[in-house]
Protein backbone atom coordinates (compact mmCIF):
# COMPACT_ATOMS: atom_id res chain seq x y z
CA UNK A 1 0.00 0.00 0.00
CA UNK A 2 2.91 2.40 0.57
CA UNK A 3 3.50 2.38 -3.22
CA UNK A 4 -0.01 3.72 -3.94
CA UNK A 5 -1.02 7.38 -3.65
CA UNK A 6 -4.73 7.84 -2.87
CA UNK A 7 -6.93 10.98 -2.68
CA UNK A 8 -6.76 12.69 0.72
CA UNK A 9 -10.52 12.34 1.30
CA UNK A 10 -10.52 8.60 0.50
CA UNK A 11 -10.91 6.44 3.62
CA UNK A 12 -10.07 2.84 2.74
CA UNK A 13 -11.18 1.34 6.07
CA UNK A 14 -14.53 3.14 5.93
CA UNK A 15 -15.08 1.99 2.34
CA UNK A 16 -14.38 -1.63 3.28
CA UNK A 17 -16.81 -1.35 6.21
CA UNK A 18 -19.58 -0.43 3.75
CA UNK A 19 -19.40 -3.85 2.08
CA UNK A 20 -21.78 -6.73 2.86
CA UNK A 21 -20.34 -9.58 4.91
CA UNK A 22 -20.26 -12.04 1.99
CA UNK A 23 -18.92 -9.50 -0.54
CA UNK A 24 -15.63 -11.37 -1.05
CA UNK A 25 -17.18 -14.85 -0.96
CA UNK A 26 -16.36 -16.87 -4.09
CA UNK A 27 -19.81 -18.52 -4.10
CA UNK A 28 -22.23 -16.57 -1.89
CA UNK A 29 -24.83 -19.01 -0.58
CA UNK A 30 -27.10 -16.46 1.04
CA UNK A 31 -27.78 -12.77 1.29
CA UNK A 32 -26.19 -11.62 4.51
CA UNK A 33 -26.97 -7.95 5.04
CA UNK A 34 -24.42 -7.33 7.80
CA UNK A 35 -21.10 -5.62 7.14
CA UNK A 36 -17.94 -7.30 5.92
CA UNK A 37 -15.86 -9.16 8.51
CA UNK A 38 -12.22 -10.20 8.59
CA UNK A 39 -10.96 -7.07 6.79
CA UNK A 40 -7.39 -8.07 7.70
CA UNK A 41 -7.60 -10.91 5.16
CA UNK A 42 -8.61 -8.60 2.32
CA UNK A 43 -6.09 -7.86 -0.42
CA UNK A 44 -6.27 -4.12 0.09
CA UNK A 45 -4.17 -3.28 -2.98
CA UNK A 46 -6.41 -5.33 -5.26
CA UNK A 47 -9.52 -3.79 -3.70
CA UNK A 48 -8.19 -0.24 -4.17
CA UNK A 49 -7.30 -0.92 -7.80
CA UNK A 50 -10.79 -2.30 -8.45
CA UNK A 51 -12.50 0.71 -6.81
CA UNK A 52 -10.52 3.02 -9.09
CA UNK A 53 -11.43 1.14 -12.25
CA UNK A 54 -8.57 -1.29 -12.80
CA UNK A 55 -8.91 -4.96 -13.71
CA UNK A 56 -6.16 -7.52 -13.20
CA UNK A 57 -4.64 -9.40 -16.09
CA UNK A 58 -3.27 -12.95 -15.69
CA UNK A 59 0.40 -13.06 -14.70
CA UNK A 60 1.08 -15.30 -17.69
CA UNK A 61 0.53 -12.40 -20.09
CA UNK A 62 3.00 -9.99 -18.52
CA UNK A 63 5.77 -10.57 -16.04
CA UNK A 64 4.57 -10.10 -12.42
CA UNK A 65 1.10 -9.18 -13.60
CA UNK A 66 -0.56 -6.11 -15.04
CA UNK A 67 -3.71 -4.05 -14.66
CA UNK A 68 -5.90 -2.75 -17.45
CA UNK A 69 -8.67 -0.15 -17.66
CA UNK A 70 -11.46 -1.44 -19.87
CA UNK A 71 -12.74 2.11 -20.47
CA UNK A 72 -9.60 3.86 -21.77
CA UNK A 73 -7.60 0.66 -22.55
CA UNK A 74 -4.60 1.79 -20.55
CA UNK A 75 -2.35 -1.06 -19.35
CA UNK A 76 -0.05 -0.84 -16.32
CA UNK A 77 2.87 -3.15 -15.68
CA UNK A 78 2.53 -3.49 -11.91
CA UNK A 79 6.15 -4.52 -11.43
CA UNK A 80 7.17 -0.94 -12.25
CA UNK A 81 5.39 0.34 -9.12
CA UNK A 82 6.42 -2.38 -6.67
CA UNK A 83 9.24 -1.70 -4.20
CA UNK A 84 12.27 -3.84 -4.97
CA UNK A 85 13.11 -4.49 -1.33
CA UNK A 86 11.09 -4.01 1.88
CA UNK A 87 12.08 -5.09 5.41
CA UNK A 88 9.83 -6.82 7.95
CA UNK A 89 8.79 -3.47 9.45
CA UNK A 90 7.42 -2.38 6.07
CA UNK A 91 10.21 0.11 5.38
CA UNK A 92 11.30 0.49 1.75
CA UNK A 93 14.99 -0.40 1.31
CA UNK A 94 15.04 -0.32 -2.48
CA UNK A 95 12.31 1.78 -4.09
CA UNK A 96 10.39 0.85 -7.20
CA UNK A 97 11.30 1.98 -10.69
CA UNK A 98 8.40 4.43 -10.57
CA UNK A 99 8.05 6.61 -7.45
CA UNK A 100 4.45 5.67 -6.79
CA UNK A 101 1.23 4.50 -8.44
CA UNK A 102 -1.63 6.98 -8.64
CA UNK A 103 -4.65 4.87 -9.68
CA UNK A 104 -6.54 8.00 -10.84
CA UNK A 105 -3.84 9.83 -12.74
CA UNK A 106 -2.76 6.66 -14.57
CA UNK A 107 -6.06 6.64 -16.47
CA UNK A 108 -6.08 8.54 -19.72
CA UNK A 109 -7.37 12.12 -19.49
CA UNK A 110 -10.67 11.37 -21.19
CA UNK A 111 -11.34 8.20 -19.18
CA UNK A 112 -14.67 8.31 -17.26
CA UNK A 113 -12.97 6.77 -14.23
CA UNK A 114 -10.91 9.97 -14.03
CA UNK A 115 -12.88 12.57 -15.99
CA UNK A 116 -16.22 13.65 -14.49
CA UNK A 117 -17.43 15.25 -17.74
CA UNK A 118 -16.80 12.04 -19.68
CA UNK A 119 -18.63 10.07 -16.99
CA UNK A 120 -21.64 12.40 -17.21
CA UNK A 121 -21.80 11.98 -20.99
CA UNK A 122 -20.59 15.51 -21.71
CA UNK A 123 -23.76 17.12 -20.39
CA UNK A 124 -23.42 20.71 -19.20
CA UNK A 125 -24.09 21.31 -15.53
CA UNK A 126 -25.70 24.56 -14.43
CA UNK A 127 -25.97 25.95 -10.92
CA UNK A 128 -29.75 25.89 -11.13
CA UNK A 129 -29.88 22.15 -11.92
CA UNK A 130 -27.90 21.23 -8.79
CA UNK A 131 -26.41 18.22 -10.61
CA UNK A 132 -22.96 17.28 -9.35
CA UNK A 133 -20.57 15.83 -11.90
CA UNK A 134 -18.62 12.88 -10.51
CA UNK A 135 -15.87 10.69 -11.89
CA UNK A 136 -16.39 6.93 -12.06
CA UNK A 137 -14.50 6.15 -8.83
CA UNK A 138 -16.51 8.80 -6.94
CA UNK A 139 -19.76 7.24 -8.13
CA UNK A 140 -18.59 3.81 -6.93
CA UNK A 141 -17.94 5.24 -3.45
CA UNK A 142 -21.34 6.95 -3.40
CA UNK A 143 -23.12 3.72 -4.41
CA UNK A 144 -21.28 1.71 -1.73
CA UNK A 145 -22.16 4.30 0.91
CA UNK A 146 -25.83 4.50 -0.14
CA UNK A 147 -26.16 0.70 -0.18
CA UNK A 148 -24.62 0.53 3.29
CA UNK A 149 -27.07 3.09 4.68
CA UNK A 150 -30.04 1.28 3.13
CA UNK A 151 -28.94 -2.02 4.67
CA UNK A 152 -28.45 -0.35 8.06
CA UNK A 153 -31.95 1.16 7.91
CA UNK A 154 -33.42 -2.21 6.88
CA UNK A 155 -31.66 -3.98 9.75
CA UNK A 156 -32.91 -1.39 12.25
CA UNK A 157 -36.47 -1.83 10.98
CA UNK A 158 -36.20 -5.62 11.34
CA UNK A 159 -34.90 -5.26 14.90
CA UNK A 160 -37.85 -3.02 15.82
CA UNK A 161 -40.32 -5.54 14.42
CA UNK A 162 -38.66 -8.41 16.28
CA UNK A 163 -38.51 -6.44 19.54
CA UNK A 164 -42.21 -5.46 19.53
CA UNK A 165 -44.65 -8.25 20.64
CA UNK A 166 -47.21 -9.39 18.07
CA UNK A 167 -50.17 -9.29 20.53
CA UNK A 168 -50.58 -5.90 22.27
CA UNK A 169 -52.62 -7.58 25.02
CA UNK A 170 -49.56 -9.63 26.02
CA UNK A 171 -47.85 -6.56 27.47
CA UNK A 172 -48.19 -6.16 31.30
CA UNK A 173 -51.24 -4.10 32.22
CA UNK A 174 -52.47 -3.86 28.66
CA UNK A 175 -55.61 -5.98 29.15
CA UNK A 176 -56.69 -3.90 32.16
CA UNK A 177 -56.03 -0.68 30.27
CA UNK A 178 -58.01 -1.94 27.28
CA UNK A 179 -60.99 -2.83 29.55
CA UNK A 180 -61.01 0.69 30.98
CA UNK A 181 -60.81 2.19 27.50
CA UNK A 182 -63.68 -0.05 26.34
CA UNK A 183 -65.88 1.09 29.25
CA UNK A 184 -65.09 4.74 28.54
CA UNK A 185 -65.85 4.27 24.86
CA UNK A 186 -69.13 2.53 25.69
CA UNK A 187 -70.21 5.40 27.99
CA UNK A 188 -69.35 7.96 25.33
CA UNK A 189 -71.31 6.03 22.70
CA UNK A 190 -74.36 5.80 25.02
CA UNK A 191 -74.27 9.56 25.70
CA UNK A 192 -74.04 10.31 22.01
CA UNK A 193 -76.92 7.91 21.29
CA UNK A 194 -79.09 9.67 23.89
CA UNK A 195 -78.32 13.06 22.36
CA UNK A 196 -79.08 11.75 18.88
CA UNK A 197 -82.46 10.30 19.90
CA UNK A 198 -83.36 13.52 21.75
CA UNK A 199 -82.69 15.53 18.57
CA UNK A 200 -84.75 13.11 16.49
CA UNK A 201 -87.66 13.37 18.90
CA UNK A 202 -87.54 17.18 18.77
CA UNK A 203 -87.51 17.14 14.97
CA UNK A 204 -90.36 14.63 14.92
CA UNK A 205 -92.42 16.77 17.28
CA UNK A 206 -92.00 19.77 14.99
CA UNK A 207 -93.37 17.78 12.05
CA UNK A 208 -96.26 16.53 14.15
CA UNK A 209 -97.21 20.10 15.19
CA UNK A 210 -97.07 21.28 11.57
CA UNK A 211 -99.23 18.34 10.47
CA UNK A 212 -101.87 19.10 13.13
CA UNK A 213 -102.02 22.77 12.14
CA UNK A 214 -102.42 21.84 8.48
CA UNK A 215 -105.18 19.36 9.36
CA UNK A 216 -107.05 22.03 11.36
CA UNK A 217 -106.78 24.48 8.47
CA UNK A 218 -108.10 21.94 5.96
CA UNK A 219 -111.02 21.05 8.29
CA UNK A 220 -111.92 24.72 8.73
CA UNK A 221 -111.85 25.28 4.97
CA UNK A 222 -114.11 22.30 4.25
CA UNK A 223 -116.52 23.39 7.01
CA UNK A 224 -116.72 26.92 5.55
CA UNK A 225 -117.40 25.58 2.05
CA UNK A 226 -120.21 23.37 3.45
CA UNK A 227 -121.93 26.31 5.04
CA UNK A 228 -121.74 28.34 1.84
CA UNK A 229 -123.42 25.56 -0.17
CA UNK A 230 -126.32 25.20 2.29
Amino acid sequence: MHNIHLPEDFDLDATISYLPKNFFATSPAGTDTSTVSGSDNINRVAFVMAVFGWTAQPESKLRNGAAICEACFRTLGLWLFKSKEVNEAGEVLRPATMNYLDPIEEHREYCPWRNAKSQSGGSTTTKSSQVLELAGWQIVLRVLNSDYRLRQASNMEKEKVQASPEDPASRPGTAFTMDIEDEDAKSIREEKDKERWARLRRVKSLFEIKSLKKLHRNSATLEGKGKGVS
